[in-house]
C-alpha cells in the first residue's frame, strides 16, 4: 500500500509541472502576438499610414512688430474760457458749432466788481508812488530851514563854549560857584547835541532815505503796479474774446447765470489739425520712439485707415485705475498726417504703432519652430515624408520668426507638429495653417 501511495504522489507532481510549463508557453505566445501586432502597427504607421499635418511655406515677407493702443482725438489748437472770479454771466453771443474769427466777442461777464478792483488798485499805486516821491525829493523851503537850524546851533554852541570857559576861569579864582560852572558845562553839552541833530537832518535831506528804506518804498510801488496789471487783465477777461479762427466746441453758460471763480465757460477749437492722445503700458512704452509710423482706425469708419506718427512720449509713467486694478501707463501723443481728416475732437480710435519694420526677410511661422534642449528645429516636408532640421531664427513679430539659416524660400514646414511626429514619418500635408503678416 505504501508503494502505491508513492507512485500517486510522483504522478501528481509530474502533472503539476506540466501544467506550469503549459501556462508559461501560452503567456510567451500571447506576448509574441502582442509584440508582433505592435510592430505591424508601427510599421504601418511608418510605412503605410500618413499623419495629417498642417503646413506653410517659408516665404519672403515684410514683417512688423506693433503695439496696440486706444486713444482720443484732440485739437492741436484750442482756447478755453474760465471765470476770473465770482460773477454773473451778462450775455452769451454764440452757440456750439458756430464758426468764429480771431478777436470776435463771444460773450461777457458782469464786470462791475472787476472795474472797482481796478480803481482800488490804481488808487493804492498812486498813494505809494507819492510816498516814494516825498521820501526822495527835497523841497527848497525844507532845505533852507534845515540849513538855518544848523547855523543857529553852531552860534549857540559857540556862545555856550565861551560861557563855560569864562566860568572855569572865574571858578579858579573863586569868583564863581560850582553850580554856575556845572550849569554852563551842561548848556555846552546840550548845544553840541543840538548841532549834531541839525546836521543829521540836513544830511538826510541832501542824501535822501537810507538804502533799506528806499528799497522798501520801491518794493511797495512795484507790488501796487502788479496789482493794477492783474486787475486790468481780470477786467479784460470778463469779456470773452476769441484769440483765433475756429469753431465753438462747448458752451456751458447762459445769460444771468452766476458762476464761481475758475468755472469753465466755453471753448473754441481749430479743426485744421488734430492729434491723438493715448496711453500704453509701461512694458510696451519701452518699444516706442518718436517718429514711428502709426495706423489709425475709427469705429465710425472702420473701413478707412488714417496714418500718423508718434509725436511725443511722456518721460515717465502715471498710475491709472482700470478693470484689472492699478496699472502704470505712459501718455503718448500721435500726430495725424492726413490733412483732410474727418476725425473730430472726442472721437475714439484704435492705434497700431509700428515699432519694428523688416523688409524682404525670409520668414517661417513661429508655430513651426520647436525649441528643445539640443537646439531649435523644424519639420520640413520632402515628398510624403518629414525631415527634422535644425535652424537658426530670431524674433520677427507675433506670427513669424525671421530665418537666419537652415531654410530656403518655398520649403514647406509643419505648423504645430504633434508630439509623436518623428524624423522620416509619412505625412499628409494640409495647407492653411498660418496667417499672413505682410502689410
Amino acid at each position: 500500500m505504501a508503494k502505491k501511495g508513492g507512485v500517486g504522489a510522483a504522478l501528481r507532481q509530474r502533472v503539476a509541472f506540466a501544467g506550469r510549463w503549459r501556462k508559461l508557453l501560452i503567456g510567451l505566445g500571447l506576448a509574441l502576438v502582442i509584440l508582433l501586432i505592435a510592430g505591424v502597427n508601427v510599421y504601418h504607421n511608418r510605412q503605410g499610414v500618413q499623419i495629417p499635418v498642417r503646413v506653410e511655406p517659408v516665404r519672403v515677407l515684410q514683417l512688423e512688430n506693433t503695439v496696440f493702443a486706444t486713444g482720443t482725438v484732440h485739437p492741436v489748437e484750442q482756447q478755453e474760457f474760465y471765470a476770473v472770479g465770482a460773477a454773473v454771466v451778462a450775455e452769451v453771443l454764440v452757440r456750439e458749432g458756430d464758426r468764429v474769427e480771431a478777436g470776435q466777442v463771444l460773450g461777457c461777464l458782469d464786470d462791475t466788481a472787476f472795474r472797482k478792483e481796478l480803481r482800488d488798485a490804481e488808487a493804492l499805486l498812486a498813494t505809494r508812488q507819492a510816498a516814494l516821491a516825498k521820501a526822495t525829493t527835497v523841497r527848497p523851503e525844507e532845505l533852507a530851514q534845515a540849513e538855518a537850524q544848523v547855523r543857529q546851533a553852531e552860534l549857540q554852541l559857540e556862545a555856550a563854549r565861551r560861557q563855560a570857559e569864562r566860568l572855569r576861569y572865574l571858578r579858579e579864582h573863586e569868583a564863581a560857584s560850582v553850580v554856575e560852572l556845572e550849569s554852563a558845562e551842561l548848556e555846552l553839552v546840550r548845544w553840541e547835541g543840538e548841532l549834531e541833530s541839525a546836521r543829521a537832518r540836513l544830511d538826510a535831506l541832501l542824501t535822501g532815505p537810507d538804502a533799506a528804506e528806499r528799497e522798501a518804498l520801491i518794493a511797495q510801488v512795484e507790488q501796487a503796479q502788479t496789482a493794477v496789471e492783474i486787475a486790468r487783465q481780470r477786467l479784460a477777461r470778463a469779456t470773452l474774446r476769441a484769440a483765433m479762427d475756429g469753431v465753438v466746441y462747448r458752451v456751458e453758460i447762459r445769460a444771468g447765470q452766476p458762476v464761481s471763480p475758475n468755472a469753465f465757460l466755453l471753448s473754441v477749437v481749430s479743426l485744421e489739425q488734430m492729434e491723438i492722445r493715448a496711453e500704453v503700458g509701461e512694458a510696451d512704452a519701452e518699444l516706442l520712439e518718436v517718429g514711428q509710423r502709426v495706423r489709425i482706425i475709427s469705429a465710425a469708419r472702420p473701413e478707412e485707415t488714417f496714418s500718423g506718427e508718434v509725436a511725443r512720449i511722456a518721460p515717465g509713467a502715471v498710475s491709472r485705475t482700470g478693470p484689472h486694478g492699478e496699472q502704470n501707463v505712459v501718455p503718448v501723443v500721435i500726430e495725424i498726417n492726413n490733412a483732410d481728416t474727418w476725425l473730430r475732437p472726442g472721437y475714439s480710435v484704435d492705434l497700431e504703432i509700428v515699432t519694428v519694420e523688416m523688409r524682404d526677410v525670409l520668414a517661417v511661422p513661429y508655430e513651426a519652430v520647436v525649441e528643445l534642449d539640443d537646439g531649435t528645429w523644424v519639420f520640413v516636408v520632402e515628398g510624403d515624408r518629414v525631415k527634422r532640421r535644425e535652424v537658426q531664427v530670431r524674433r520677427g513679430n507675433e506670427l513669424y520668426e525671421e530665418v537666419v539659416s537652415g531654410l530656403a524660400e518655398g520649403e514647406m514646414v509643419v505648423i504645430g507638429p504633434p508630439d509623436h511626429l518623428q524624423d522620416g514619418d509619412r505625412v499628409r500635408a494640409l495647407r492653411g495653417g498660418g496667417a499672413d503678416a505682410a502689410r
